[in-house]
């Protein structure tokens, strides 16, 4: 009798185990942003970091995204930040520049968020960045 009810706990255990929606990184992008670029965030992270351009300009569009706040809105500044030391700030700043109005006003809230000494030691990008 034990047996059979440790069998039927395991099995009502697996069943809703199965059926509770799967936990999202808070670090990466809800999926609505995202679908535009057909691609995650991670993918777009890596070939950000591979120095691809496509990379670093999807993340830049994201920058516009009303879903971007929170705990996703730290991680996206924190990466951003060391993507700027990365790519340097002459091909960074290159990057940013190609991207529309709105995008580099949403970048320059990012930006200005990090530590004062960034400002100075990648005049460019920040320069870009201003609206």
């Amino acid at each position: 009798m034990l047996l059979r009810f440790v069998a039927v706990a395991v099995v009502a255990f697996s069943l809703l185990a199965s059926a509770a929606p799967p936990q999202r990184d808070p670090c990466e992008a809800p999926p609505a942003p995202m679908r535009r670029f057909a691609m995650s965030y991670e993918e777009a992270l890596h070939d950000a970091y591979a120095q691809k351009e496509r990379g670093l300009a999807v993340l830049f569009q994201l920058s516009t995204s009303r879903e971007l706040d929170g705990l996703w809105a730290e991680c996206y500044a924190s990466d951003m930040r060391k993507l700027l030391v990365t790519w340097g700030d002459q091909r960074f700043a290159a990057v940013l520049r190609e991207q529309s109005p709105a995008v580099r006003k949403a970048e320059s809230r990012f930006l200005h968020e990090q530590s004062g000494e960034l400002a100075s030691r990648y005049p460019r990008s920040f320069g870009v960045a201003k609206p």
